[in-house]
């Protein structure tokens, strides 16, 4: 029970959301750079000065002019998939992904493949190791990226997958360097950089378990015909500090009659001096014996049977976590 870019061209800049998710919220909470820095190694373009003239005028205007020949970039890159589900890369879990590329030249290119490499220190497993194939019309039998358009891997060859260190600080580096090739030995580098984010908070309330506090017949067991004092504990599973959790027990078992309405009963951690705060990986009760779940049974229960009562935890700022928990009649 849980409860629970701009994207920067270093041969010019341009600020946009060009990392996409499957939540489109999540797309803005990091930074993502794709650096196109390094063009075709073997055809360069005659505005090339040019560019780089007006690049020191202007640094946020993006002056990108249609080569002569391929000429081929990522486009964007899709999280397909993350652990922590927030929408960025954090530490601790497994990251898959997919390039998109695209050819802004007036040729295409023909024969092409990307080998993806990543040296990040608290990266591991990564994948692919070897060259992958890229085509405009997702057929891996034509690894041609046509003039004026986009390209992608067939099926999941060209997921890029990679585990991320548990150890991994906030803000460390973490880049994923494309070498693109195509049969007329045109050569392209690109790279993706990103931060590594520490993981989100869990945050996680659980029933713990129950002591029994009063039972009439004072046999050790829970019968039959009796009246019955359950004292409910609840254990703090989140990374975070829980303030001031309050709990609701109910029951819709026929046998089972709940003598006061048991809502929103004050828990607190018993070893700690500010009772309202539960710390991660504590527990919490009522301090006082009024806290007790107190109902009786039926005599006509059947014995041996299970009886469940539902649970509703709700704290300070109002999360709300749900359980259950199940008591033995005899």
């Amino acid at each position: 029970m849980k409860y629970f870019i701009y994207i920067l061209f270093l041969v010019t800049v341009l600020s946009c959301d060009n990392l996409e998710r499957k939540n489109p919220i999540d797309a803005k909470q990091s930074d993502y750079i794709l650096d196109r820095s390094i063009q075709n190694d073997t055809n360069t373009n005659s505005s090339t000065n040019n560019n780089n003239e007006n690049n020191n005028n202007n640094n946020n205007t993006l002056t990108e002019t249609t080569t002569n020949a391929p000429n081929i970039l990522i486009k964007s890159v899709t999280i397909i998939s993350e652990d922590y589900e927030d929408g960025v890369i954090n530490a601790g879990e497994t990251v898959k992904m997919v390039f998109t590329l695209e050819n802004n030249g007036a040729e295409d290119a023909l024969g092409v493949k990307v080998l993806f490499m990543c040296n990040s220190y608290y990266v591991n497993n990564f994948t692919p190791d070897t060259w992958i194939a890229y085509s405009s019309s997702n057929l891996y039998s034509e690894p041609n990226i046509y003039a004026q358009s986009d390209a992608t891997s067939s099926g999941s060859m060209g997921e890029v997958e990679f585990d991320v260190s548990t150890n991994a600080r906030a803000g460390s580096a973490l880049e994923i360097e494309l070498i693109i090739k195509d049969e007329n030995d045109n050569t392209w580098k690109q790279s993706f950089k990103t931060t590594i984010q520490d993981p989100p908070p869990i945050i996680d309330v659980q029933f713990s378990k129950y002591y029994v506090s009063y039972e009439e017949f004072s046999d050790g067991v829970v019968s039959r015909g009796e009246d019955i004092r359950l004292r409910p504990f609840i254990i703090n599973r989140s990374t975070i500090v829980i303030y001031q959790p309050k709990i609701t027990i109910t029951s819709s078992n026929p046998y089972v009659n709940i003598l006061y309405s048991y809502s929103k009963k004050s828990l607190h951690q018993w070893d700690n001096s500010d009772g309202w705060l539960i710390y991660p990986g504590k527990e919490a009760r009522p301090i006082f014996t009024s806290g007790d779940l107190r109902f009786n049974l039926s005599e006509l229960a059947p014995s041996p049977c299970e009886v469940e009562f539902n649970v509703i935890i709700e704290d300070a700022v109002n999360r709300i976590f749900l359980d259950s928990f199940t008591v033995t009649i005899y």
